[in-house]
């Protein structure tokens, strides 16, 4: 390969006093010589195609000592490393430095060489388009090497070799792709970002619980149970009680008939609290069998009930309405 910076003139331009920032201090001596001594490095590393060594030595000689010979070095490792864009950028802060008219000929030679190595390297970098399927790519995030990038411009340049896109979006599937470039090359890489499918879930709410039948049912019999009790005993007691007034003829009764007197007393207690416990069981009951039955109705068509509940000294009566 041709060195258009020869290693001569590099080094002549380190010694040189009027170099492209003159009106600035001279660097001291002790800078000087250490970016030479870099320079040197450098130089022979190049020369044995170990670019990277070589651009790390040509960058501190560059930062103790501004020359744009030293740059161009530093570009040209880029370059045979393949890192394309690394080196443009440096040719082009090569070319587009205004020097002074006293600058030494390794820098007028180093910007004219910048020129023609920007025109020589175009055409080497590749040019690459994602394109994202079933996706609006407005609405995408894409990463392309780790590094977010914008789909506009359509065309992105990379170096050659292997590159690694990523792409995201609200509602889809994430998708990836690794990919391989040449020098050169003009291609398009493609990703399908599937949409998530909407997940409906449909939760039943359950029935209310019934209570069945059994409380019911069971409840009424106890109800009957008891308004027949009151029956019973409300019958008996009207039999004491007609006795009573014949043995007493109207009159105050004798002590002799007393104890009949307390025993209808108590039979007339009994049956009033059997009609009361079994209106109130009927009453319950009708209560619990109506819930039973409106539980089974559909929720959103409810339906009031009212209970009716009659309670006489011969029996009782339970009218339900909805």
């Amino acid at each position: 390969m041709m060195i258009r910076t020869p290693a001569v003139l590099l080094l002549a331009a380190l010694a040189c006093p009027s170099f492209a920032h003159a009106a600035e201090p001279a660097p001291s001596e002790l800078l000087t010589d250490a970016a030479r001594s870099k320079a040197e490095a450098g130089l022979a590393l190049f020369q044995q195609a170990r670019w990277s060594e070589a651009y790390e030595n040509f960058r501190i000689a560059e930062e103790l000592f501004h020359a744009p010979s030293l740059l161009m070095r530093m570009a040209h490792c880029q370059r045979e490393l393949g890192h394309f864009l690394a080196a443009r950028v440096l040719y082009r802060r090569v070319f587009e430095e205004r020097l002074k008219s006293n600058a030494p000929p390794a820098y007028l030679e180093a910007q004219a060489d910048a020129q023609a190595q920007l025109a020589l390297l175009k055409p080497r970098i590749a040019r690459v388009r994602i394109a994202l399927a079933d996706i609006d790519s407005a609405t995408a995030q894409v990463t392309l090497d780790s590094v977010p990038v914008a789909l506009a411009p359509a065309v992105l340049e990379l170096d050659p070799g292997e590159h690694h896109v990523e792409a995201k979006a609200t509602g889809a599937e994430a998708a990836e792709l690794r990919f391989t470039v040449a020098e050169g090359a003009d291609k398009t890489v493609s990703l399908t970002l599937r949409r998530l499918e909407e997940k409906i879930v449909v939760v039943n709410k359950p029935a209310k619980a019934s209570l069945g039948l059994a409380p019911g049912l069971a409840t009424l019999g106890l109800g009957i149970a008891g308004v027949a009790l009151g029956g019973v005993t409300g019958g008996l007691v009207l039999g004491r009680v007609n006795d009573l007034e014949a043995k007493c003829g109207g009159f105050t009764c004798p002590r002799a008939l007393e104890g009949d007197k307390n025993s209808a007393s108590t039979l007339a207690t009994v049956s009033t609290a059997g009609f009361i416990a079994g209106g109130v069981g009927i009453a319950a009951s009708a209560l619990l069998l109506s819930l039973h039955f409106a539980g089974r109705q559909a929720a959103d068509a409810p339906k009031r009930a009212s209970v009716a509940l009659s309670v006489t000294p011969s029996g009782g009566s339970v009218v339900v309405q909805w």
